[in-house]
């Protein structure tokens, strides 16, 4: 203790130089910032809770599409045709001749596809999934086989058993039976399966009662009109040495993907038109290969379409608007915090951390309002009631109608600027680093002269005189 601290004859004691206090700002400040951490526990809880609700609505979205057609990606049609060549091999050092049976798959040298498919929303429950009805029209041409085309020591060519395949991802879409037709020719029904090989898909044989006699087939042009549905997508692969493909819907949202982009295309409020032109360098596979296998593989990754998108996918939304909670934390602790240090109320720890759960709580009330009435209208009513709620709390407890009409303030803003970044995922890092350096430097400087330690506090009034030393002190000497 100084000199300067001791007390002086006839003086109040003077109470001690504090440099913090229990009940300081400081104090307060920091109290608020462990709430928000503790807070990131139930946080993480509700990110959970909207991951289990998006599992479950795939799920629904799953069994939907069981029953109506999955995505949809058709790759061909392609000609199979199995043969046998003969080959000289070595047993025990004397040479021997055997055939060994091999397949030509020959792709068309020619294609085009054409696709109008109508939308509708099919639902389960609260869940609900796009789907299609689609029309699509498969035409072009194969080019001429021969002997010669086959490689190898030919030993025969079972025309009969060569087969038209069709890829298609989930057959159970097709909505009618399917017809290979030929100009001069009755139609051939197609039949389940790809005929050979694995794969999923239709066939049908094309050139029945040919034997291993005849030299070759001339070309054959084909025309496969078929009515199929399924949801999410549709896709196609550019098996032609020259491909055209054009998709028309009623869809307003399309999003198109795979290896190639469409060359011209028109999106209105009424829905899209896309078309495509695949030359045959482009193609990541050869005109011929050996096996069905090797045409599915090569056209897995490189095939064209379109989603039928959800414009707002609300549990992704949702999942964000968490991923920024400790944010939206700590604009509602500062507000109120603002308020009390304004007023001359006072919050209870336990009052903030009432204001923290109500604000953990939004996020519940938003995920199970979107998944009821959409995003942006469970955004709204959530929004609305957390402001009603937050601010008619901070003017009650700080009896100030003024502080609760600007708790309302900053919660509004808080939540406006939220939706924002929500709806602008491109440039959400640049709105919310700015928006967050702007408050920053606003609280920085608002706060410039607030009395963090609480030195200044009220010290308490001297207690009155003594009546009797009073008049000893006016007594005549």
């Amino acid at each position: 203790m100084t000199p300067s601290d001791l007390p002086v004859a006839g003086e109040p004691a003077r109470p001690p130089k504090r440099l913090f206090s229990i009940a300081s700002p400081a104090a307060k400040f920091f109290l608020v910032g462990g709430l928000i951490v503790l807070l990131l526990v139930p946080l993480m809880l509700v990110k959970g809770l909207v991951d289990e609700r998006a599992a479950y609505a795939d799920g629904a979205r799953a069994e939907i599409a069981q029953g109506w057609g999955g995505t949809q990606t058709l790759i061909g049609p392609f000609l199979v045709v199995p043969y046998t060549v003969a080959e000289t091999v070595t047993v025990d050092g004397r040479e021997t001749r055997r055939e060994v049976p091999r397949t030509l798959v020959a792709l068309p040298h020619r294609f085009a596809a054409t696709a109008t498919a109508g939308t509708e929303v099919l639902k389960r429950a609260i869940y609900a999934v796009t789907g299609y009805r689609a029309e699509v029209a498969l035409t072009g041409g194969f080019d001429a086989l021969t002997r010669a085309d086959f490689p190898g020591d030919v030993v025969r060519i079972d025309w009969n058993r060569a087969v038209l395949s069709l890829s298609l991802s989930d057959p159970s879409g097709l909505r009618d039976g399917v017809d290979l037709e030929r100009p001069g020719a009755a139609p051939l029904a197609f039949e389940p399966g790809l005929g050979t090989g694995g794969g999923s898909g239709i066939h049908v044989r094309p050139f029945p009662g040919l034997d291993a006699t005849v030299e070759g087939v001339p070309p054959l042009p084909f025309t496969i009109p078929l009515k199929l549905s399924g949801t999410d997508w549709l896709a196609m692969a550019p098996v032609g040495r020259d491909s055209t493909v054009s998709i028309a819907s009623d869809w307003p949202h399309p999003s198109f993907f795979g290896s190639f982009l469409p060359e011209s295309r028109t999106v209105e409020k009424t829905g899209f038109t896309a078309a495509w032109t695949v030359p045959d360098l482009a193609r990541p596979v050869p005109q011929t290969l050996s096996s069905v296998e090797a045409v599915l593989d090569g056209f897995s990754g490189a095939t064209l379409g379109v989603r039928f998108l959800d414009p707002v996918d609300f549990y992704a939304l949702v999942d964000r608007a968490v991923k920024y909670g400790i944010l939206f934390l700590a604009v509602a602790f500062g507000g109120v915090f603002a308020m009390e240090l304004a007023s001359r109320g006072r919050f209870h720890p336990v009052q903030y951390v009432f204001v923290g759960v109500a604000s953990v709580l939004f996020y519940v009330l938003l995920l199970a309002l979107a998944e009821v009435i959409g995003f942006t209208p469970a955004y709204v009513v959530a929004s609305t009631a957390l402001v009603a709620q937050l601010a008619t709390y901070v003017g009650v407890a700080l009896a100030s109608r003024r502080a609760g009409l600007a708790m309302a303030v900053i919660l509004a803003v808080a939540l406006a600027l939220l939706y924002a970044l929500l709806q602008t995922q491109a440039y959400a890092l640049l709105v919310g680093t700015v928006a967050a350096f702007v408050v920053l430097t606003a609280a920085m400087f608002l706060t410039l002269r607030v009395d963090w330690s609480g030195a200044r506090l009220a010290v308490p009034a001297p207690p009155p005189p003594d009546p009797s030393e009073a008049s000893r002190a006016m007594a005549p000497l």
